[in-house]
């Protein structure tokens, strides 16, 4: 684990440190404008941030803890799936595979749960701080909040998406857990958030601002039903989802002539951040690239070859082909996308075939195919399961398969029979030990 997730345990414990000191962390990615020219950089308070000219700064700290904790959490619900198979040292990894879940003192899980609540806090903070500029009329740059919007929606979707249960603590002040039966309050405020930025981005004429909130709102309603559907619906009832936000935002974004490819994703350089996914596979070879997907190298520990083909045309999928190469080749520092174009059409997709509209369906899947030279949709095999390898080979690696296996009644080989993600489909994380531990609403002395 790197530096930022050792320090990094738990909200109620690193609320203590300043927002100046998780910025550091962070590595921010905008200029300061002469912010931090002071002799000692420690003695910079939280009160100034309020600064207009850290603006910028404040907005780009909260995209690079909301990347980080993003990228930690993914990497565990990933294994625990079948995307990445265990091929390390460390057992924490094995009982992920193995589908065992609820061990709160997982180290991947406590490096998820401390990540993504740093990210989640951050961007919170960011939302507090330049909003009260923009009351006061000194806030340089709108665009910076509705940024800050974006990212906050990015982490209450994935929070949503990974754990059981979440904690919104705010700096010294914990928060007691949500509950699981009220995780999908997470959705509404990422919509709530992400509908602020658009009407910001909308105002200040940053068209692409506003598609991207945009397409970003519209994988957060579809999420929203994935969780309903998981969480709620009855074992062996229709797993596909047709939200109506998502379906209304989805049409708007691809009504606004964007490039035809296109893709929100977050990036880590040398410069920057890295991504520990990336970093545990790639580097560490604790895990590697699932079987489903590739053929091994001799060690066992790196890709070897791409396997997994496409249904319709009988050759190895480029999407994925694509997707795993340059995942392999970036080292620590793969990209990670949050959602895309080809996202916005599945989405579309499944809509129509749930809504009894084939040919609605396909034109959508076919929308996709081609964009990589790939045969269209003419029957060949059943349209959902045609979305369903799309959806695997298309959003790879994204944080959407686990969720995908239990609505569609997947099983990986690796879950022991009795352990939580075969017993109990819509198992996800646990808040971690390290939170339990130190939240007072948890131990019970608040």
């Amino acid at each position: 684990m790197d530096r930022y997730n050792k320090m990094m345990t738990s909200l109620s414990g690193w609320g203590r440190l300043s927002v100046l000191t998780i910025l550091l962390l962070a590595g921010s990615l905008g200029g300061c404008s002469g912010l931090f020219d002071v002799e000692n950089p420690n003695q910079v308070l939280r009160d100034d941030l309020d600064n207009p000219a850290a603006a910028s700064a404040v907005a780009n700290g909260a995209l690079s803890t909301v990347a980080r904790g993003v990228a930690s959490a993914v990497l565990p619900i990933s294994v625990v799936g079948d995307e990445l198979r265990w091929v390390g040292s460390y057992d924490t990894g094995k009982e992920l595979e193995q589908g065992i879940l609820w061990h709160a003192q997982n180290n991947y899980t406590t490096s998820a749960y401390s990540g993504l609540a740093v990210g989640r806090w951050m961007a919170d903070e960011a939302i507090e701080i330049l909003s009260g500029l923009e009351e006061e009329g000194l806030l340089p740059d709108l665009n910076d909040l509705a940024r800050s919007y974006l990212y906050a929606a990015i982490a209450y979707t994935m929070a949503a998406d990974i754990f059981e249960d979440f904690t919104l603590s705010d700096g010294r002040e914990p928060g007691p857990p949500i509950g699981k039966e009220r995780m999908y309050t997470l959705y509404e405020k990422a919509i709530e958030y992400l509908t602020e930025g658009m009407a910001i981005a909308d105002a200040t004429g940053e068209s692409e601002l506003y598609a991207t909130l945009l397409a970003v709102r519209a994988r957060a309603h579809h999420a929203y039903g994935v969780w309903k559907k998981v969480h709620q619906g009855t074992p062996g009832g229709d797993p596909l989802v047709s939200e109506p936000g998502a379906v209304q935002d989805a049409e708007e974004f691809l009504s606004r002539s964007l490039a035809d490819d296109w893709a929100f994703r977050f990036t880590y350089s040398v410069n920057t951040i890295s991504n520990s996914m990336s970093g545990e596979t790639n580097e560490r070879q604790e895990f590697r690239i699932g079987d489903r997907y590739i053929e091994p190298d001799a060690s066992g520990k790196r890709v070897g070859a791409v396997i997994m083909e496409d249904p319709i045309d009988g050759l190895v999928d480029p999407v994925l082909s694509r997707a795993v190469n340059e995942f392999s080749g970036a080292r620590r520092y793969a990209p990670l996308t949050v959602t895309s174009s080809r996202e916005m059409r599945l989405i579309l997709a499944e809509a129509a075939l749930a809504d009894g509209d084939p040919v609605k369906a396909a034109e959508h899947l076919n929308a996709i195919r081609a964009l990589d030279g790939l045969s269209p949709y003419e029957d060949q095999i059943e349209l959902v399961e045609l979305l369903r390898h799309m959806r695997i080979v298309n959003l790879f690696l994204q944080g959407r398969r686990l969720s995908d296996m239990y609505r569609f009644g997947e099983v990986s080989e690796h879950w022991l029979e009795d352990s939580q993600a075969a017993l109990q489909p819509g198992a996800k994380l646990p808040i971690s030990e390290l939170e339990q531990n130190a939240n007072c609403h948890i131990v019970g002395i608040c």
